[in-house]
């Protein structure tokens, strides 16, 4: 076609100058002749071509060949100068060095890598390409962007391979990393289950990277896994990205029998995945009687069975408990027999190197609704609490420092500034340690180095008998229990980074005598329990989540409603449920156990 217009416009030219014309017909001639150059002078402009193409997404590149018109030159005197290369991946690492020049003719160059490239922008800008007329050209770009890897898909949506938020709501939110085709097409996407059956019911475009997939069916409520897998989505260069996200779900199942039903016990989990049920209130097996316990029950991590181990040096109930890096225990005070004056002033203590429990030493008075927490790898700090069962909250402070033998010493400090009862004791991130919860709002920071207290940031309700989990950040929230007289649905916060309180959130359902743990994805659910103090036992589930804010949500109940019970985080990222008592009335001490898991 090129090669046509120019001869034409030879001829032309030849038929004009060769004839007599008027003023007026040489002046029109001329004007053709003007449309004829720049319509010349166009076609030569885009006379040029590239391969790949100009603008084009490859998968793989070596070589770029630009070829002009027989007739044309391409006189840049050094071609180097005027390449430019941007690698796109940190993989890549071919630099503007790694590149040959090659001229083949006046009319064609080439330029080639000396080594593949990965991810990057290859530009070639040619400002001295003159045509047949050795007219310049203007300045001539040609871009080829080179690709050799995949998109990446991340799910915004559920958030990773464990997320109980799939309970919440039926979709998937993904987001490719750059322009992709294909994204919206029913057929690249399948979900699946282990158990039931679901199916795409619709997928929804966000933007141009990312997409909302919403399924339907049925699923493992009780635990299973979800599968969604993805294929034929490519990106420009035809690179294209397969896959599939797995993700667990958790639910409720029938776990292995304690041997002895059992409430109001401490539980301690070991260094090597194990875990102790200690004492309580309960049945001992092959019995009918409810008795104070001295048994001790191990949960093996490995076998995944519940058995008898060495026995408490005492029966006790309610104790306080505080367990040491090392794993060793220490359990003060609570009550040794079913009556409310058996409040004692005793310590047990466990050495992990035997197995086995030592009589501790005496707090100052008897102690119960006190707290303990291991403020060193051989000191335990032991607070407040009541020294009758109907009696005020002291202001008792104590350290019980451990000696190397399974004994160890009692010493008084400087009083708590504010005496109080059913409260708890929480190591801070800086390594102080925060007295809070009782029936009032105020709270203690203790400075472990110089043994003393400080006040701390105030509630801005008062919380007792509460459970605590840390979150994503490591902040402690306290989590139901009772405030004044009522059983409450609140969860309260401590911000470190500015050491105040807030109300995070509210439970789906007030609950006192309840269980909290915390989940793989260190969010946390919140178990049975009881609504109000003559309420039924509640088997509901709430779950603690921290997506942009706390918020509760929902989940599969539990098969037997509980209070006064424990959960255990497993190794595996599994919860075991145990002990507790259910019905109204005439309680029920539970021997089964259940696990929240796939």
């Amino acid at each position: 076609m090129n090669e046509r217009i120019s001869l034409l416009f030879v001829i032309l030219s030849f038929l004009v100058q060769s004839c007599t014309l008027s003023p007026k017909q040489d002046q029109n001639g001329n004007a053709i002749l003007a449309e004829l150059g720049v319509f010349s002078t166009y076609s030569s402009q885009t006379a040029c071509s590239s391969s790949p193409p100009n603008q084009a997404f490859v998968k793989e590149l070596q070589e770029v060949s630009i070829v002009c018109p027989p007739g044309f030159r391409i006189m840049e005197p050094k071609l180097d100068n005027q390449l430019k290369y941007t690698s796109l991946s940190s993989i890549d690492t071919l630099r503007k060095q790694d590149f040959e020049f090659i001229r083949v003719s006046d009319h064609q160059i080439k330029v080639r890598a000396n080594r593949n490239m990965l991810a990057g922008e290859w530009i070639l800008t040619l400002k001295e390409i003159y045509n047949r007329d050795s007219l310049l050209l203007p300045e001539t770009i040609w871009k080829v962007n080179v690709d050799t890897l995949s998109p990446n898909l991340t799910a915004s949506y559920p958030s990773g391979s464990y997320d109980p938020s799939i309970f919440f709501t039926n979709q998937f939110d993904l987001r490719f990393d750059e322009l992709v085709s294909g994204i919206d097409e029913l057929s690249n996407y399948k979900v699946e289950t282990n158990s039931g059956s679901v199916t795409i019911r619709n997928i929804a475009k966000l933007s141009e990277q990312s997409i909302r997939i919403f399924w339907q069916g049925d699923f493992p409520r009780s635990g299973g896994t979800l599968r969604l897998s993805y294929l034929g989505i490519k990106d420009r260069s035809g690179n294209e990205i397969k896959g599939e996200l797995n993700y667990r779900i958790f639910g409720w199942k029938d776990g292995p029998n304690v041997q002895n039903g059992k409430r109001d016990f401490a539980i301690a989990n070991l260094s090597n995945g194990d875990s102790l049920l200690i004492g309580g209130l309960g049945v001992i097996k092959n019995t009918s009687s409810t008795s104070t316990l001295s048994i001790v029950e191990r949960w093996n991590v490995n076998l995944g069975t519940i058995t008898e181990v060495s026995p408490l040096n005492q029966t006790r109930r309610f104790s306080s408990f505080a367990q040491t890096n090392e794993d060793r225990i220490v359990l003060s005070g609570g009550f040794t027999t079913n009556l409310s004056s058996s409040i004692t002033n005793t310590t047990a203590i466990y050495r992990p190197d035997t197995g086995t429990w030592n009589a501790g030493p005496n707090l100052s008075t008897a102690r119960i609704g006190h707290a303990s927490c291991a403020i060193s790898s051989n000191k335990i700090l032991i607070t407040g609490g009541r020294t009758t069962n109907l009696g005020s909250a002291v202001s008792t402070a104590e350290i019980l420092t451990l000696d190397s033998i399974g004994g160890g010493s009692i010493q008084t400090i400087s009083n708590l500034p504010n005496a109080r009862m059913n409260h708890q004791c929480i190591r801070l991130a800086n390594g102080m340690y925060w007295i809070v919860g009782g029936s009032t709002t105020t709270t203690e920071i203790f400075n472990p180095t110089t043994e003393s207290f400080t006040t701390g940031p105030s509630l801005v309700f008062p919380q007792e008998l509460f459970t605590s989990q840390f979150d994503l950040n490591g902040d402690p929230f306290l989590i139901g229990g009772r405030s004044g007289s009522l059983v409450t649905d609140i969860v309260q916060k401590l911000n470190q980074s500015n050491m105040t309180v807030s109300v995070s959130t509210y439970l789906f359902q007030a609950r006192m005598e309840h269980a909290s743990a915390r989940l793989p994805d260190r969010n946390f659910i919140s178990v049975g329990g009881i609504a109000s103090a003559t309420g039924s036992v509640l088997s509901s589930t709430e779950k603690q989540w921290n997506r942009s804010g706390i918020d509760s949500y929902v989940l599969p109940a539990t098969k037997q409603g509980r209070r006064g019970h424990r959960l255990l985080n497993l190794v595996d990222g599994r919860l075991l449920l145990v002990g507790g008592i259910s019905g109204v009335g005439v309680p029920d001490y539970l021997t089964s156990t259940e696990v929240f898991g796939d």
